[in-house]
């Protein structure tokens, strides 16, 4: 058994909603590194059909109906109290999400930066940098100072320090998700990642990402342009999300942006680029 596995014990969180899992799906993530997975059905009017897979429930994976009251971030957050009072022994929590490839995991969980600040680091914020499946872009990071902020793109390997991280194949430690509290259930989807890094900076818990480590993920029919020799991509979502992405980005934009107003900028930046892509 190695010094990770002896020290930690990570669970998975994956919420269904659209794509239900296949039983290689899950298994690549169990094959990953990972002690257990809370699969929480987040489906409005029915139960799973566990049949695939019956043999690893409640030894590899646990169900937890939440049936998408409060949204994603409801079904956060009762995954997180099913692991308080069931999995008792958790000490770091890996978000998942369907429209992620669960095949580059393994890469994540077992490279030597990752194990590293794992085991050193007790209040832990850390994910690898995603690649657009459409676009095959890689997302850019984020600082925040107090008045602006700063985009970038490393092209070094190694950990970088960033201000946001998308919930996807994000590790949280279990110290730092008692010490910054519930899900935004008012939020129910869109930037319920951004209010969360928020509020991890209003308590000084660095965010960082490991650049030595990319993943596919899929968010909305992103679509790559060029706009004023800058490579761009839209968002390929609905109206009525862009609509929801809008309204939680001026949320937010004012329960943190009158503090830290790089913040405001940074927020007022999004939602012109949601309306002009």
């Amino acid at each position: 058994m190695s010094k990770i596995e002896q020290k930690t014990s990570l669970v998975g969180i994956l919420v269904i909603f659209d794509n239900f899992p296949t039983r290689e799906s899950l298994q690549q993530i169990i094959s990953s590194g990972i002690s257990k997975i809370c699969l929480v059905n987040n489906y409005e009017d029915k139960r799973l059909n566990t049949e695939e897979f019956k043999d690893l429930i409640n030894k590899e994976i646990f169900i937890v109906n939440n049936f998408n009251k409060g949204g994603l971030a409801g079904a956060y957050n009762k995954a997180k109290i099913f692991i308080s009072e069931n999995l008792k022994e958790t000490t770091h929590i890996l978000y998942l999400d369907d429209d992620s490839q669960f095949l580059d995991l393994k890469a994540f969980l077992q490279n030597r930066l990752t194990k590293n600040e794992i085991l050193n680091r007790d209040y832990l914020i850390l994910g690898p940098r995603y690649r657009d499946s459409r676009t095959k872009m890689l997302g850019r990071l984020v600082l925040l100072s107090r008045f602006w902020f700063k985009v970038f793109s490393p092209s070094k390997s190694g950990i970088y320090e960033t201000s946001f991280i998308i919930n996807s194949f994000s590790i949280w430690s279990k110290k730092a998700l008692d010490k910054i509290g519930d899900h935004d259930e008012s939020l129910a989807i869109d930037h319920i990642d951004t209010d969360f890094c928020m509020r991890a900076r209003k308590l000084s818990i660095p965010i960082m990402v490991n650049n030595n480590v990319t993943f596919e993920h899929t968010i909305g029919k992103r679509v790559q342009y060029s706009f004023l020799g800058f490579k761009l991509q839209s968002s390929g979502h609905s109206f009525a999300r862009r609509k929801l992405i809008a309204r939680n980005t001026r949320i937010l934009m004012f329960r943190y942006g009158l503090r830290d107003i790089g913040f405001f900028f940074l927020c007022a930046t999004r939602i012109l680029y949601e309306f002009f892509s």
